[in-house]
């Protein structure tokens, strides 16, 4: 584990150094961190590098407990730090709607009631 930890403080370094060299990828860096805007920032950056693309991430108890979802086989998880602190070497993992499976009734990302729905559309 201690070895996975070393990976990731250095995927961390390189990103944070990465992210703010050009416009263009901070741009994309933040359009990861838009749609996951609960993380914290070290946990943005390092969602950033591992998978830029991912739409909703959580901890997999979240997703079986919260949501009724389940994790695919197989799927990858994204290494994050267990705290911001550094006391803890511990990491933990995330993965992304797009890796699970369940139930579709509790999914909505966003709650819009209906009358601004209806305002929205029009």
């Amino acid at each position: 584990m201690a070895k996975k930890y070393e990976l990731i403080s250095d995927l961390y370094e390189q990103i944070s150094i990465e992210v703010t060299r050009d416009s263009q990828t901070w741009r994309l860096f933040l359009k990861t961190a838009c749609r996951n805007y609960k993380l914290r920032f070290d946990e943005q950056l390092l969602l950033f590098a591992q998978r830029p693309d991912a739409i909703a991430v959580l901890e997999i108890e979240r997703w079986n407990t919260a949501f009724g979802r389940w994790v695919n086989r197989g799927a990858k998880g994204i290494a994050v730090f267990e705290d911001s602190t550094g006391k803890s070497q511990r990491l933990k993992y995330y993965f992304d709607i797009a890796d699970t499976h369940g139930t579709e009734q509790s999914l909505s990302l966003i709650h819009i009631s209906e009358p601004t729905r209806l305002a929205l559309i029009s």
